[in-house]
Protein backbone atom coordinates (compact mmCIF):
# COMPACT_ATOMS: atom_id res chain seq x y z
CA UNK A 1 0.00 0.00 0.00
CA UNK A 2 1.27 3.41 -0.78
CA UNK A 3 2.38 5.92 1.84
CA UNK A 4 -0.02 9.41 2.31
CA UNK A 5 1.31 12.45 3.98
CA UNK A 6 0.02 15.87 5.25
CA UNK A 7 1.35 17.90 6.85
CA UNK A 8 3.36 16.17 10.14
CA UNK A 9 1.41 13.09 9.95
CA UNK A 10 1.94 10.33 7.54
CA UNK A 11 0.10 7.16 6.56
CA UNK A 12 1.34 4.33 5.72
CA UNK A 13 0.06 0.56 5.20
CA UNK A 14 1.40 -2.42 7.22
CA UNK A 15 0.38 -6.29 7.09
CA UNK A 16 -2.12 -5.47 9.85
CA UNK A 17 -3.90 -2.72 7.75
CA UNK A 18 -2.94 0.87 8.36
CA UNK A 19 -1.00 2.73 10.28
CA UNK A 20 -1.14 6.47 11.50
CA UNK A 21 2.03 7.93 12.47
CA UNK A 22 2.05 10.57 14.63
CA UNK A 23 5.24 13.14 15.18
CA UNK A 24 6.46 13.29 18.62
CA UNK A 25 7.93 17.35 18.44
CA UNK A 26 4.35 19.17 16.57
CA UNK A 27 1.80 20.22 19.39
CA UNK A 28 -1.49 18.33 19.54
CA UNK A 29 -3.48 20.72 18.03
CA UNK A 30 -1.92 20.30 14.86
CA UNK A 31 -1.50 16.68 14.65
CA UNK A 32 -5.08 16.80 14.89
CA UNK A 33 -5.30 19.18 12.19
CA UNK A 34 -3.09 17.49 9.91
CA UNK A 35 -4.66 13.82 10.84
CA UNK A 36 -8.25 14.87 10.04
CA UNK A 37 -7.61 16.38 6.59
CA UNK A 38 -5.30 13.36 5.71
CA UNK A 39 -8.17 11.09 6.82
CA UNK A 40 -10.57 13.27 4.55
CA UNK A 41 -8.33 12.74 1.53
CA UNK A 42 -7.64 9.48 1.80
CA UNK A 43 -10.99 8.44 2.87
CA UNK A 44 -11.78 5.92 0.24
CA UNK A 45 -7.89 3.97 1.60
CA UNK A 46 -9.28 3.89 4.96
CA UNK A 47 -12.82 2.87 4.84
CA UNK A 48 -13.78 0.04 6.87
CA UNK A 49 -9.90 -0.63 7.39
CA UNK A 50 -8.09 -1.36 10.95
CA UNK A 51 -5.75 1.54 11.82
CA UNK A 52 -2.66 1.22 13.63
CA UNK A 53 -1.66 4.18 16.21
CA UNK A 54 1.65 4.99 16.32
CA UNK A 55 3.26 7.65 18.51
CA UNK A 56 6.31 6.77 18.33
CA UNK A 57 8.61 8.06 20.84
CA UNK A 58 5.78 10.87 21.85
CA UNK A 59 4.88 11.06 25.23
CA UNK A 60 1.84 11.66 25.09
CA UNK A 61 0.45 12.18 28.82
CA UNK A 62 -3.46 11.73 29.19
CA UNK A 63 -4.65 15.24 28.44
CA UNK A 64 -2.85 14.32 24.75
CA UNK A 65 -4.45 10.99 24.80
CA UNK A 66 -8.20 12.23 25.62
CA UNK A 67 -7.68 15.17 22.78
CA UNK A 68 -7.03 12.43 20.26
CA UNK A 69 -9.46 10.22 21.35
CA UNK A 70 -12.18 12.70 21.81
CA UNK A 71 -11.00 14.84 18.77
CA UNK A 72 -9.52 11.99 16.38
CA UNK A 73 -10.23 8.48 16.90
CA UNK A 74 -13.97 8.37 18.23
CA UNK A 75 -14.55 12.17 16.07
CA UNK A 76 -13.96 10.44 13.26
CA UNK A 77 -14.63 7.32 13.98
CA UNK A 78 -11.37 5.22 13.42
CA UNK A 79 -11.32 1.47 13.81
CA UNK A 80 -8.17 1.18 15.94
CA UNK A 81 -6.79 -2.50 15.87
CA UNK A 82 -3.90 -1.31 18.17
CA UNK A 83 -1.33 1.55 19.35
CA UNK A 84 1.98 1.49 19.16
CA UNK A 85 3.97 3.37 21.59
CA UNK A 86 8.06 3.48 22.70
CA UNK A 87 8.10 6.02 25.10
CA UNK A 88 7.39 3.82 28.15
CA UNK A 89 5.62 6.24 30.00
CA UNK A 90 2.98 6.66 26.99
CA UNK A 91 2.73 2.50 26.99
CA UNK A 92 2.17 2.04 30.24
CA UNK A 93 -0.84 5.11 30.46
CA UNK A 94 -2.23 3.30 26.77
CA UNK A 95 -1.91 -0.31 28.43
CA UNK A 96 -3.55 0.87 31.87
CA UNK A 97 -6.55 2.64 29.91
CA UNK A 98 -7.78 -0.47 28.76
CA UNK A 99 -6.03 -0.33 24.72
CA UNK A 100 -4.35 -2.74 22.80
CA UNK A 101 -0.67 -2.49 22.44
CA UNK A 102 1.43 -3.71 19.22
CA UNK A 103 4.12 -6.20 19.98
CA UNK A 104 7.15 -5.95 17.81
CA UNK A 105 6.39 -7.09 14.32
CA UNK A 106 7.43 -10.79 13.79
CA UNK A 107 10.76 -11.46 11.76
CA UNK A 108 8.77 -11.93 9.48
CA UNK A 109 7.75 -8.66 8.46
CA UNK A 110 11.41 -7.37 9.45
CA UNK A 111 12.19 -6.36 5.73
CA UNK A 112 10.20 -3.25 4.72
CA UNK A 113 9.98 -3.10 0.89
CA UNK A 114 8.38 0.00 -0.63
CA UNK A 115 4.90 -0.07 -2.14
CA UNK A 116 4.42 -0.56 -5.80
CA UNK A 117 1.99 1.77 -7.25
CA UNK A 118 0.49 1.40 -10.54
CA UNK A 119 -1.41 4.17 -11.81
CA UNK A 120 -3.49 3.08 -14.36
CA UNK A 121 -5.27 -0.37 -15.29
CA UNK A 122 -4.41 -3.61 -15.84
CA UNK A 123 -5.54 -5.75 -18.92
CA UNK A 124 -5.75 -9.31 -20.18
CA UNK A 125 -2.49 -10.76 -20.47
CA UNK A 126 -0.66 -7.83 -17.79
CA UNK A 127 1.15 -9.63 -14.85
CA UNK A 128 2.28 -7.61 -11.89
CA UNK A 129 5.11 -9.65 -9.66
CA UNK A 130 6.35 -7.68 -6.80
CA UNK A 131 8.24 -8.14 -2.98
CA UNK A 132 5.95 -5.69 -1.51
CA UNK A 133 2.37 -3.88 -1.29
CA UNK A 134 0.70 -3.29 -4.69
CA UNK A 135 -1.64 -0.53 -5.27
CA UNK A 136 -3.88 -0.35 -8.26
CA UNK A 137 -5.36 3.06 -9.03
CA UNK A 138 -7.55 1.61 -11.94
CA UNK A 139 -9.11 -1.81 -12.86
CA UNK A 140 -7.65 -5.21 -13.37
CA UNK A 141 -9.49 -6.43 -15.87
CA UNK A 142 -10.19 -10.38 -16.41
CA UNK A 143 -7.08 -12.10 -17.71
CA UNK A 144 -5.40 -9.70 -15.33
CA UNK A 145 -2.62 -10.77 -12.78
CA UNK A 146 -1.53 -9.28 -9.33
CA UNK A 147 0.94 -10.96 -7.39
CA UNK A 148 2.71 -9.43 -3.74
CA UNK A 149 4.43 -10.41 -0.95
CA UNK A 150 2.03 -7.85 0.79
CA UNK A 151 -1.47 -6.39 0.70
CA UNK A 152 -3.12 -5.96 -2.83
CA UNK A 153 -5.57 -2.43 -3.01
CA UNK A 154 -7.59 -2.16 -6.25
CA UNK A 155 -9.27 1.12 -6.22
CA UNK A 156 -11.05 0.05 -9.14
CA UNK A 157 -13.19 -3.31 -10.35
CA UNK A 158 -11.44 -6.32 -9.86
CA UNK A 159 -12.08 -9.14 -12.27
CA UNK A 160 -8.71 -11.06 -12.61
CA UNK A 161 -6.69 -12.64 -10.29
CA UNK A 162 -4.94 -11.07 -7.08
CA UNK A 163 -2.78 -12.80 -5.04
CA UNK A 164 -1.52 -11.40 -1.59
CA UNK A 165 1.46 -12.78 0.87
CA UNK A 166 2.62 -14.72 -2.56
CA UNK A 167 5.94 -15.68 -0.27
CA UNK A 168 2.90 -17.53 1.84
CA UNK A 169 2.02 -15.37 4.63
CA UNK A 170 -2.00 -15.38 5.25
CA UNK A 171 -2.11 -12.48 7.33
CA UNK A 172 -2.07 -10.61 4.39
CA UNK A 173 -5.47 -8.73 2.90
CA UNK A 174 -6.94 -8.06 -0.71
CA UNK A 175 -9.20 -4.73 -0.82
CA UNK A 176 -11.22 -3.74 -4.31
CA UNK A 177 -13.63 -1.10 -4.87
CA UNK A 178 -15.43 -3.41 -7.07
CA UNK A 179 -15.37 -7.14 -6.66
CA UNK A 180 -15.86 -9.24 -9.82
CA UNK A 181 -13.29 -11.92 -9.44
CA UNK A 182 -13.89 -15.85 -9.63
CA UNK A 183 -10.40 -16.61 -7.98
CA UNK A 184 -8.75 -15.32 -5.07
CA UNK A 185 -5.57 -15.96 -3.23
CA UNK A 186 -4.12 -14.74 0.32
CA UNK A 187 -0.83 -16.78 1.35
CA UNK A 188 -1.48 -20.48 0.65
CA UNK A 189 -5.03 -20.16 0.46
CA UNK A 190 -6.75 -20.05 -2.81
CA UNK A 191 -10.84 -19.43 -3.79
CA UNK A 192 -13.05 -21.98 -5.66
CA UNK A 193 -13.17 -21.19 -8.82
CA UNK A 194 -17.07 -20.47 -8.86
CA UNK A 195 -19.82 -18.13 -9.29
CA UNK A 196 -20.04 -16.13 -6.70
CA UNK A 197 -22.33 -13.10 -8.59
CA UNK A 198 -25.22 -14.34 -6.19
CA UNK A 199 -23.54 -13.17 -2.82
CA UNK A 200 -24.29 -9.77 -2.28
CA UNK A 201 -20.86 -8.13 -2.21
CA UNK A 202 -20.37 -9.24 -5.54
CA UNK A 203 -19.78 -5.84 -7.76
CA UNK A 204 -19.37 -3.67 -4.57
CA UNK A 205 -16.47 -2.42 -2.62
CA UNK A 206 -14.95 -5.40 -0.41
CA UNK A 207 -12.20 -6.43 2.27
CA UNK A 208 -10.82 -9.98 2.29
CA UNK A 209 -8.42 -12.10 4.60
CA UNK A 210 -7.70 -15.24 5.80
CA UNK A 211 -9.73 -16.00 9.24
CA UNK A 212 -8.75 -19.23 10.74
CA UNK A 213 -7.89 -20.73 7.80
CA UNK A 214 -11.17 -19.55 5.51
CA UNK A 215 -11.83 -16.70 3.49
CA UNK A 216 -13.64 -13.72 5.32
CA UNK A 217 -14.98 -11.25 2.73
CA UNK A 218 -16.49 -8.22 4.32
CA UNK A 219 -17.88 -5.30 2.05
CA UNK A 220 -16.89 -1.98 3.10
CA UNK A 221 -19.52 0.42 3.59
Amino acid sequence: MTNKQTGAVLLKGSGNGLRLIIPDDVPIDKVIEDARLLLKEASAMVSGMDIIVDTGTRPVDEQELVFLLQRLIWGESLKVSFWRCENSAARDLISNSGFKLEFPPAQIDSQDYDALVIDRSLRSGQRISHPGDVLVMGNVHDGAEVSATGNVCVFGRLSGVVHAGADGDDRRFITADNFNARQIRIGNKVSNDVDLSDHSWWGRPVIISVERGSFQITERK
